[in-house]
């Protein structure tokens, strides 16, 4: 017989709450606490998020900032990237992932976006990648 999860906790907010319970909080200076019982959220998921706010108010929360920290390239470098290896499969019957690999390295030495954490440098560049989410993000048909 399956067994049934059940949610232990009441954590985790959409950034729609949290944004409308902070304002609410500012306009009717009400305690965090009130707030949150007010708005049915998470007291400590609500404070950490008035205290980030407090520190940067022009911050991005959740899932997207994690993305963003991690970018090699640009959104508007990465377009670039997939439509010259398009470009280039469409030329040589296809590309393997080692030539895929290298196009990358050479894209981001010329465009001088050679940091500590893109992962190719050097020799490494025919032996491994992290390019699983350029792949995932740049489907070719």
């Amino acid at each position: 017989m399956p067994r049934i999860y059940k949610r232990k906790t009441t954590r985790g907010a959409s950034n729609d709450i949290l944004e409308r319970a902070l304002e609410y909080m500012t306009t009717n200076n009400t305690s965090v606490r009130s707030a949150a019982r007010d708005f049915k959220i998470d007291r400590t998921t609500f404070q950490r998020f008035v205290n980030k706010k407090k520190a940067d108010p022009d911050a991005v929360f959740g899932y997207v900032n994690c993305r963003l920290k991690n970018m090699v390239f640009t959104p508007q470098m990465e377009t670039d990237l997939s439509q010259q290896i398009k470009q280039l499969a469409g030329q040589f019957y296809g590309l393997s992932k080692s030539k895929v690999q290298e196009v990358a390295y050479l894209f981001a030495k010329a465009n001088e976006q050679m940091t500590s954490t893109f992962p190719l440098n050097g020799k490494q560049t025919k032996k491994r990648a992290s390019i699983s989410g350029f792949h995932l993000k740049n489907e070719t048909d």
